[in-house]
């Protein structure tokens, strides 16, 4: 299901080609220059800075590896594997049983020639027990991992780690640099985009609180709505929000919410996802006929109910949910 279609997901980011301006990175590339993390380190600010896109840029220097190359771990879904380097995606739905792998990476084996690299999302979610542990091994096992975390709200993170760590903050791009941005992404896509569009996407980009990552999906949709793309923007986040509900037995939420509330601000109702959702999971030729029907059934039960509710997103959470589990079945 997965769609490939989008500017800022297609974008394999490089301290070479990075989009967004010099000053918010140069001290973070200067600590890795020699190809070396000799610090962990902690990335950290507002959702939607590109504080992932640095994350690869890290390993992509250090390792002259790609993150596409990274691949779905054999026991976590939620997390990807290349060699020495683990991406692991905390959820607030699976924190402890996420932990083990932690620790474990942080103990060195004997085949272990170099350091293991943590890329951890989601820093924060870790609870304040296993932060504690995780500051104990930071400090113990130093020689064994490095640490590269990733958080929106450092004030979450245990004092212990934080010192540990060098820590790095993403500031968004300021309104004034946005036009420049814009400039790069069109020649990174081999776009054009007229003043009105930069204009419109600098309204858009100020309306959503400077989050990039939302902004440029909705500007994407914004430009692409007026013309003949043959795969609307709206259905290709539709099939985003279902890769991470119908996985093997593990439902990103957290996540999918993420793309709810783009799709939401794109003026799609509850009842519109629902529906999009529906019509794309019946495109799937290898899915059994019966599990179809009762996802249909489980759809018009919940757009019943939807009406009736104050706070109908809390439907979709259902749907969610019930449709995660009609697929591991």
């Amino acid at each position: 299901m997965e769609k490939n279609d989008f500017w800022i997901f297609n974008y394999q980011p490089t301290f070479n080609n990075l989009l967004i301006p010099n000053e918010n990175y140069i001290n973070l590339k200067k600590i890795i220059e020699d190809k070396n993390i000799d610090n962990h380190i902690i990335i950290y600010g507002g959702r939607g800075n590109g504080k992932n896109m640095l994350a690869k840029c890290i390993i992509n220097h250090c390792c002259d590896v790609s993150f596409s190359s990274l691949r779905n771990h054999r026991d976590f879904i939620n997390v990807k594997q290349l060699d020495r380097i683990y991406y692991i995606n905390l959820d607030i739905y699976n924190n402890n049983n996420i932990c083990d792998l932690i620790f474990e990476c942080a103990n060195k084996s004997r085949f272990d020639r170099e350091y293991k690299i943590l890329i951890i999302n989601n820093l924060d979610r870790l609870s304040n027990l296993n932060q504690i542990k995780f500051s104990y091994f930071m400090e113990k096992k130093y020689k064994n991992f490095r640490l590269v975390g990733i958080t929106s709200n450092i004030n979450k993170i245990n004092n212990k780690i934080c010192k540990q760590c060098y820590n790095h903050r993403l500031p968004s791009i300021p309104i004034k640099k946005f036009k420049n941005f814009m400039i790069k992404l069109a020649k990174n896509n081999n776009i054009k985009f007229t003043d009105c569009q930069i204009k419109k996407a600098k309204e858009i980009y100020k309306n959503n609180q400077f989050n990039l990552k939302k902004s440029l999906l909705m500007i994407q949709y914004t430009i692409e709505s007026k013309t003949r793309d043959v795969v609307p923007i709206n259905v290709k986040l539709v099939h985003k929000l279902l890769n991470f509900t119908c996985g093997k037995g593990y439902i990103n939420l957290q996540n999918a919410k993420d793309y709810i509330f783009i799709l939401i601000g794109l003026g799609l109702s509850v009842s519109d996802i629902i529906k999009i959702c529906i019509s794309e999971i019946l495109k799937i030729k290898n899915l059994d006929i019966s599990k179809k029907l009762k996802i249909i059934a489980v759809a018009s039960d919940l757009q019943a109910k939807s009406n009736k509710m104050d706070r109908s997103i809390l439907i979709l959470d259902n749907f969610l949910i019930q449709l995660n589990q009609i697929f591991i079945e």
